[in-house]
């Protein structure tokens, strides 16, 4: 039986600069959704038929229009949290400590990425996952679809899938990822003590 880490983990390589063999990384995951959320299921199918019908550009370039060369939907949780405010730095280092409690190891990658940040998800006791899933992870990844305006892009359904996946297992989004939610939340006393989104 797969485990969270185990389903986790494998969400975590979606979010990588496509390598060798993505496609079956994109089907395994779809397989493992059947089971427990076949409407993410439905939309990893949505996905990786997207991604095959693709004209005139390869995965790899689809990946770096959409992540890379969109500010808006860079995969660095802290800045979707945070934006360029000093709080984002904290949030790294706990991201940074987290890995290391959880042996999550280190990638090109910002430790806020979201190759970390489903990694440690996915390791997280249950109360704690629920926290920074609801009031982190899900905010973000429904800013990242909203940032995407052609709606023909394949990686919307990759980003509804796991969305999607990690509502039901953790419940929705505790606010809405926009400009000064996050400072209205704190004022009003949510998350107080931690500056991070996710930790104690």
């Amino acid at each position: 039986m797969e485990t969270r880490t185990m389903l986790f983990d494998r969400m975590s390589t979606l979010f990588a600069y496509p390598p060798p063999g993505y496609m079956c990384a994109v089907e395994d995951v779809r397989k493992a959704f059947v089971e427990k959320t076949p409407e993410a299921a439905a939309e990893m199918e949505a996905f990786e038929q997207g991604l095959k019908a693709l004209e005139g550009s390869s995965v790899e370039e689809l990946f770096t229009r959409t992540f890379d060369l969109n500010p808006e939907c860079c995969c660095e949780v802290g800045w979707h949290l945070f934006g360029e405010r000093y709080d984002r730095g904290s949030f790294m280092v706990w991201m940074r400590e987290e890995m290391r409690k959880y042996e999550v190891p280190e990638t090109g990658e910002l430790p806020d990425h979201l190759v970390h940040v489903l990694r440690v998800l996915g390791r997280m006791e249950d109360s704690e996952a629920e926290r920074f899933a609801t009031e982190a992870v899900t905010p973000t990844l429904k800013r990242m679809v909203g940032s995407i305006k052609d709606q023909d892009n394949p990686f919307r359904h990759l980003l509804t899938a796991v969305s999607t996946r990690l509502i039901a297992e953790f419940g929705g989004p505790k606010w809405t990822c926009e400009e000064g939610t996050w400072e209205t939340r704190e004022a009003a006393g949510a998350g107080q003590g931690n500056g991070n989104g996710g930790g104690e």
